[in-house]
């Protein structure tokens, strides 16, 4: 029996994920507490990674 794996990523620039926080498209469940992070903050997450 023989399988072929194949792989296939996906890129996204990190300026994509950016533009959907400010378009609103990361929400918070309503079973959580509100955000606290500010603009300021998320962008650190992001460089720091």
């Amino acid at each position: 029996m023989s399988s072929k794996l194949t792989i296939e990523s996906k890129v996204t620039r990190l300026v994509h994920y950016i533009e959907n926080m400010e378009k609103g498209a990361f929400r918070v469940p309503a079973f959580q507490r509100d955000s606290v992070w500010t603009i300021k903050d998320r962008l650190a997450l992001f460089d720091s990674l």
